[in-house]
């Protein structure tokens, strides 16, 4: 039985260069945009009733649209690297003496 595609190990040859953009893409993108445009006024609205007629589902929809308007936070991972057992005087002397190496 045949494999297709190239054989392991051996380099990638022709298709899209990286960073080349997909042109369909990039054309359903500006469909969709020019249709969110023409139908703002519409979508407010539309938002106002159910806001009026059912705030679980406002709600609910505003919190599946915020993804799209705002960035995604990283959570941070704080943790404390003092010494609890030493003094403050001891740890200001030891970084004091590494400042002078």
């Amino acid at each position: 039985m045949a494999t297709a595609g190239r054989p392991k190990g051996q380099p990638k040859s022709g298709g899209r260069k990286i960073g080349t953009p997909n042109k369909v893409s990039k054309a359903a993108r500006e469909v969709v945009s020019e249709m969110i445009e023409q139908e703002a006024t519409h979508f407010a609205t539309a938002m106002r009733e159910i806001y009026e007629n059912d705030k679980p589902l406002f709600a609910a929809l505003y919190i599946k649209m915020l993804p799209y308007v705002t960035p995604k936070l990283n959570s941070v991972d704080f943790r404390d690297k003092t010494d609890v057992d030493r003094t403050f005087e001891q740890q200001l002397a030891d970084m004091a003496a590494e400042n002078q190496d």
